[in-house]
């Protein structure tokens, strides 16, 4: 399971994959697992899966703004 969290983070285009599937969802489940290992790395991919999303969001917007300049 631990090796499966690791894969999934490397991935490109996270938060496409994440609304087309409900992959975040079960790894957001996992972050309360009894497994603390499994739990940590779940914690951990989340964290990094919503940093990636505001990244995006802040390229989209500064692009829009640049746009609406010109």
């Amino acid at each position: 399971m631990l090796k499966g969290l690791r894969v999934v983070s490397t991935w490109p285009e996270l938060s496409k994959k994440l609304q087309k599937t409900s992959l975040g969802r079960t790894v957001n489940g996992l972050r309360h697992h009894q497994d603390a290992n499994v739990a940590q790395v779940a914690r951990e991919l989340v964290n990094c899966w919503r940093e990636e999303c505001r990244k995006q969001r802040k390229e989209e917007k500064d692009s829009n703004m640049k746009k609406n300049i010109w």
